[in-house]
């Protein structure tokens, strides 16, 4: 009897270390994806800036800005036979006619913005939300955003970049949408290079 016993008692401190051992893989598992998402994230953002610098220095001028959006399609296609352009810029990103400022790659959407570097308004660690270019807020950079993301890839995202999760500040910017869906509620911008186009007032 005390011998099944013991075998029983060892059974169950098995499960409970094999229980363990797979929420341990899990965790991991997942951390692995979330690290791998970020890193083909930040790729494409190197891309797209660098596009958006080769266009700059073809052309003379970044491509047009519609607000403070840049019309990203002149990265992809020369609609208008604007002169020294030499793209396409992009070669695995498309457009939309019905929204042309953004850059597709499958299902996600990227956007060229041209942003203030001082701190973003809004509640940090609840929303975050840019203002215009002015001269009062300094140079403006350009930042590339990733229009719909979860809460938490949008924080490991931050905390990877600038090393905390600071909404407003760094090279990484949160923006909730406050919807209360936190698995696609929220947009990130990511500060990639100064911005050829400076406020004048």
């Amino acid at each position: 009897m005390k011998r099944g016993a013991m075998f029983g008692l060892d059974a169950r401190i098995a499960l409970a270390i094999f229980g363990a051992l797979s929420v341990i893989s899990g965790a991991a598992l997942y951390s692995a994806i979330q690290e791998s998402r970020i890193v083909s994230f930040l790729s494409q953002v190197d891309e797209i800036t660098k596009a958006h610098e080769a266009y700059i220095l073809d052309v003379g001028s970044a491509p047009p800005l519609s607000g403070r959006t840049y019309e990203a399609y002149n990265l992809v296609e020369n609609k208008e036979g604007v002169s020294g352009w030499n793209g396409p810029y992009l070669n695995d990103f498309t457009i939309k006619d019905s929204a042309p400022l953004g850059l597709y790659k499958g299902d996600v959407s990227y956007i060229i913005g041209n942003r203030p570097n001082t701190a973003w308004a809004g509640t940090d660690g609840v929303d975050s939300n840019w203002t215009g270019c002015s001269i009062a807020l300094g140079s403006c950079y350009v930042f590339i955003s990733l229009s719909i993301t979860s809460k938490s890839f949008a924080e490991a995202l931050d905390l990877r970049v600038d090393g905390s999760i600071d909404y407003k500040n760094g090279d990484v910017r949160v923006y909730s949408r406050n919807t209360g869906d936190d698995s696609k509620d929220f947009q990130v911008y990511v500060k990639t290079m100064i911005s050829t186009d400076q406020p004048t007032s």
